[in-house]
């Protein structure tokens, strides 16, 4: 029988939309590097293809500004000292962002939510916050897919036009440190247990932005400190995640199966 869906409460399977809405828009910019990867665009075909990745980035950015309450991404100061999505700022904030202190609270966690069976499961269970987890790494990874081609795209027009792209170049090195705060903001802002529970995908996803960011900070010869220190901490958070990582692996090897562990998201 169907019930209609109680008035004032989000449902669960909204999620499922809006991590749809962000592959759609992954397919959208791999459809395009696969065909320019074949026939580069050149002249005004390359100045039109410009366009349509800076549109895709738009709608990359704006993706969730309309996700219901439920799914928004929430400040946790009292967690993680997080200021929030879109925060830039990481001067002072080492002690918040990182430390041995961090570590050693976040790696308890992590241990207490695998080890003990009589640990409270309420950040693991809840589905809105383990969603939020998937869907906003998701929306930082497509982010980071789409402007790393915008960058290739504005190289290649430069190197071919007499035309100064020096502006926008400045601009592309700034949004990918702003990636890096970022998507250090979503993990900090989401509890341990809601991010575990999303299992080894979600970690495969932080380590590919992490990984490629971090590479290019030290290409970067000129990065700024700022830049720097949030890379490193996310690759401090890295640490934590594969943690986590290997625990399923653990739970694997001992199952013969899929880790037992509730309302893992795997997409």
């Amino acid at each position: 029988m169907f019930h209609p869906q109680p008035h004032g409460k989000t449902a669960i399977v909204s999620g499922l939309n809006y991590i749809s809405r962000i592959f759609a828009l992954l397919g959208e910019i791999l459809v395009r590097i696969r065909v320019d990867k074949r026939s580069p665009p050149q002249g005004p075909f390359a100045t039109a293809r410009l366009e349509e990745v800076r549109s895709l980035h738009t709608r990359i950015s704006s993706a969730l500004m309309h996700a219901p309450p439920a799914l928004r991404l929430k400040p946790n100061p009292g967690r993680h000292g997080s200021k929030g999505l879109g925060y830039s700022s990481m001067a002072g904030q080492q002690d918040e962002y990182g430390g041995a202190g961090f570590r050693k609270a976040a790696f308890a966690e992590v241990k207490d939510f695998f080890d003990n069976p009589n640990a409270s499961r309420a950040n693991a269970t809840n589905p809105y916050l383990v969603m939020q987890a998937n869907l906003y790494v998701t929306q930082q990874l497509v982010r980071y897919v789409i402007e790393q081609y915008r960058d290739e795209l504005v190289t290649s027009m430069r190197q071919n036009s007499t035309d100064n792209f020096d502006a926008d170049l400045l601009r592309n090195s700034e949004d990918r440190e702003q990636i890096a705060i970022d998507l250090l903001n979503v993990l900090h802002s989401i509890p341990i247990q809601s991010i575990a529970t999303n299992g080894p995908s979600l970690v495969h996803k932080v380590r590919f932005v992490a990984s490629t960011l971090l590479d290019a900070v030290r290409k970067a010869e000129t990065a700024p400190a700022s830049a720097a220190r949030a890379h490193a901490y996310l690759w401090d958070f890295l640490s934590i995640l594969s943690e986590i990582e290997r625990n399923y692996l653990l739970d694997d090897d001992h199952d013969g199966g899929l880790s037992d562990h509730p309302g893992a998201i795997n997409v």
